[in-house]
């Protein structure tokens, strides 16, 4: 981000509760839609005309919502590692319905760890999934370790319930979806598959996929990663 704000405004959204801060409203339902809500607000407010937006995982969720909400506020989205449905990744063709048991399940088993010590071992075993390099994991299982369990709970849960699926032929914005895949899995053949189906009926869609990297494909491939996003960025 140092690199990037010498040639742009940059607005970097933090969320409360993730960063170890004061969780505040965040504990009530609507974290996503209040997220949604208060970047149309700094749109707005701030006059920004049609302004690239970035999201990362739920991030970029919350970004497809906030160009589907307000489709006139936004410029053009980068998408990493994002479904419009995550469900996708437990089934193909998987409904909010069969899902939500499962995710009223993980929202209990997650908010129940508030107030408790960090669990190192969950921490470092979440990483191991969501990072390839030691380095990549490391920030991962801080950043985990960082954030108030019931909110992590509440936004997962909300992930899990909201299918933009029907939405993204109406999305106008031009897409940069950015994905990784590695050798163990999900391999190139996997990764393009899911991720083109996904994405098949938004009508301005740019495939960009990184090697050897996980979700966080920024920590993982940041020369690469960074690349993508001054390609996205340029005029």
């Amino acid at each position: 981000m140092p690199t990037l704000a010498k040639t742009h405004r940059v607005y970097v959204v933090q969320v409360n509760g993730f960063g170890g801060d004061d969780p505040r409203a965040n504990l009530s339902p609507g974290i996503l839609d209040g997220i949604v809500a208060d970047l149309h607000t700094l749109i707005t407010q701030s006059k920004l005309d049609k302004p690239a937006i970035v999201g990362h995982s739920m991030g970029g969720l919350v970004a497809l919502m906030l160009a589907k909400t307000h489709p006139d506020a936004v410029g053009k989205l980068m998408i990493v590692d994002s479904l419009p449905y995550i469900g996708e990744i437990f089934a193909p063709g998987a409904t909010v319905a069969a899902l939500e048991p499962q995710a009223k399940a993980m929202r209990a088993g997650m908010a129940a760890a508030y107030g408790k010590p960090a669990n190192v071992a969950a921490n470092e075993a979440l990483a191991a999934r969501m990072a390839l390099k030691p380095a990549s994991r490391t920030t991962v299982a801080d950043w985990a370790a960082k954030a108030d369990a019931r909110v992590s709970a509440q936004a997962m849960y909300e992930d899990l319930t909201t299918d933009l699926r029907p939405a993204m032929a109406s999305i106008a914005a031009p897409i940069t979806l950015v994905y990784p895949w590695n050798a163990v899995g999900p391999t190139k053949p996997v990764a393009d598959a899911l991720y083109r189906k996904a994405y098949a009926t938004a009508p301005h869609v740019t495939f960009v996929d990184i090697r050897d990297a996980a979700h966080f494909v920024m920590l993982d491939q940041p020369v690469a990663f960074q690349a993508a996003l001054d390609d996205f960025l340029r005029p």
